[in-house]
């Protein structure tokens, strides 16, 4: 004769402290795999254009918090931009910079970012073929051409 008890039923199913490690494990694996799906995180290509939109960011918050103009240092040989103390470098100089439709002038040129929230237009073409050009009404570059 069979004799069913509490042990029997038990091993049919997962225990609750089971079921909470394996939701446990779950968890953390979607922890670590949503911050890849993120679609506001720059690819690898895109990467640099975005850490100098978040550069021009921080001049354009100071542009629109003083209520005046902030005026951007760039040296078109090294690819470097320099804002009060703040300092950020291209990935690598732009084979050819224009400024407001006139050639950078060499060594250094500037720039102004506007409390309208806008910027002086620019344009950096690089040797693979991509080109930087200044979005309208607004203090950031986008990708005009990829590589």
């Amino acid at each position: 004769m069979s004799r069913s008890g509490p042990r029997d039923h038990a091993s049919a199913g997962l225990t609750l402290v089971e079921l909470l490690i394996v939701l446990f494990i779950v968890g953390l694996g979607w922890f670590t795999l949503l911050p890849r799906l993120d679609p506001t995180r720059p690819s690898g290509s895109n990467a640099p254009l975005h850490e100098m939109n978040v550069f021009l960011d921080q001049v354009r918050s100071a542009a629109i918090e003083t209520g005046r103009f902030q005026v951007i240092r760039l040296d078109p040989v090294s690819g470097g931009l320099s804002w009060n103390e703040a300092t950020h470098r291209m990935p690598h100089p732009p084979s050819r910079c224009v400024l407001n439709e006139i050639p950078c002038p060499h060594p250094f040129s500037h720039f102004r970012v506007y409390p309208q929230g806008h910027m002086d237009r620019l344009l950096f073409s690089f040797t693979d073929g991509e080109r930087w050009i200044t979005a309208d009404l607004d203090a950031r570059l986008v990708n005009e051409y990829g590589p």
